[in-house]
C-alpha cells in the first residue's frame, strides 16, 4: 500500500505480489484465493489452524501444487442448494474462524485425555451413536452435506494425496493426526456400534 501511494504503479506492486507470494501470504490463504466457494469453506474449516505458516521449503512447495493440483482435477459435484446451505451458515470469516475454534478445542480436549473425556461424555456419545443411525439425522440439512463429503473421501484419493500432502505442509498437522488416529482407536474400543459410523 505505501508503495501504491508513493508511486501508484498497479501492475509493478501485482507483479511482486505473484512472485513473492509465499513468503506474503499463509497457506490457509493461498488455498482460500485458490478456492473460493465451498472448498475454500470445507478447507478453512478443518484445516485452517494449522495453515498458518508459509510455504518455506521445497517438500511444502511441493506438497502445496500436489494439493492444488489434486483439487483441481476433483470431480465433486456440490448441488446448489448444498452450496448456498454452506454459504450461508458461513457467510463470513468470523463465523468460520470461531466455528474452527470451537471445533478445534473440543477435539484437543478429547485428545489430550481420552479415557476421561469419555467417560464423562458417556450418556452423549452413546446418544449421539443412535441418532447418526435413525431417520431424524437423515432428514436435517446438513445430512447431504456430510454424504457428499464421505463419498469425496472414498473416491477421489482424498486421504492419499490430500491428506499425505497436508502433512508434509504443516508439521502441526501431522503431529495432530497421530494423536487423532490414538483417540479414535480408544473411542472404537469403547464405543463398538461407533465403528460402523464414518466421520469426517
Amino acid at each position: 500500500m505505501n508503495n501504491l501511494i508513493s508511486k501508484y504503479n498497479i501492475d509493478e506492486e501485482f507483479e511482486k505480489l505473484q512472485n513473492n507470494e509465499n513468503d506474503l501470504f499463509t497457506i490457509k490463504e493461498q488455498i482460500a484465493y485458490a478456492f473460493p466457494g465451498s472448498y475454500g469453506i470445507f478447507i478453512s474449516l478443518h484445516f485452517g489452524r494449522f495453515l498458518n505458516g508459509t510455504i518455506d521449503t521445497k517438500e511444502k512447495k511441493d506438497a502445496f501444487d500436489a494439493i492444488v493440483s489434486y483439487l483441481n482435477n476433483l470431480d465433486m459435484h456440490i448441488s446448489e442448494k448444498l452450496s448456498e446451505y454452506m454459504e450461508e451458515i458461513f457467510k463470513d470469516e468470523i463465523d468460520i474462524a470461531k466455528l474452527s475454534e470451537v471445533q478445534h478445542n473440543g477435539i484437543l480436549e478429547i485428545l489430550n485425555n481420552t479415557d476421561e473425556y469419555l467417560e464423562q461424555n458417556q450418556k452423549f456419545f452413546e446418544e449421539y451413536i443412535d441418532f447418526r443411525t435413525s431417520d431424524e439425522f437423515k432428514n436435517i440439512p446438513s445430512f447431504d452435506f456430510l454424504n457428499a463429503m464421505l463419498d469425496f473421501q472414498k473416491n477421489s484419493g482424498y486421504k492419499e494425496v490430500f491428506i499425505e500432502n497436508m502433512k508434509k505442509l504443516s508439521p502441526e498437522y501431522a503431529e495432530y493426526i497421530v494423536k487423532l488416529e490414538e483417540a479414535n482407536r480408544i473411542f472404537i474400543e469403547k464405543f463398538p456400534k461407533a465403528n460402523n459410523l464414518d466421520f469426517i
